[in-house]
Formats: structure tokens, C-alpha cells, sequence
């Protein structure tokens, strides 16, 4: 099965994260290897597909460093 979704592309998972934090209507995901923004709804699907793709974010460690967090979906 294939499932089409519209994105934007990165070439560094940090770039994809703050595209989609200056939007506010998409989310930063990696998927096959590529740093991607989509939508809200595309992510939805390619989860309901069972499609395997990180979510991906940034957060602060303890020592205050920023760094991007990866959040397997559908990667059994």
C-alpha cells in the first residue's frame, strides 16, 4: 500500500524542527531517511498505516543544552 503525503524537506532534523515550530500547524518528522515537515492530518495517516517514521523535537537536557528527540512510531 502506499500512502501520499505532502512535505517539505530539510537536510538536518534540526532544520525540520524549527520550520514546524515557527508554523505551528505541522509537525518535524524523519521518514526513509529524510528530515521532513507535514501536516497534522498526513501524520495521523501515515500512523494509521501503520508507516514506520520518527517524530522529531527539540527539548532541553538538564545541563541546558538543546538537542532534537526522536519518537519511533510504528518501527517494531
Amino acid at each position: 500500500m502506499t500512502i501520499e503525503y505532502d512535505a517539505i524537506e530539510f537536510a538536518t532534523a534540526a532544520e525540520a524542527v524549527q520550520w514546524a515550530n515557527a508554523d505551528g500547524r505541522c509537525r518535524a518528522i524523519t521518514i526513509d531517511g529524510k528530515h521532513a515537515v507535514v501536516s497534522v492530518a498526513d501524520c495521523e495517516r501515515l500512523e494509521a498505516a501503520h508507516v514506520p517514521f520518527a517524530y522529531r523535537h527539540a527539548m532541553r537536557r538538564g545541563d541546558g543544552v538543546e538537542v532534537i528527540a526522536s519518537i519511533p512510531i510504528n518501527c517494531d
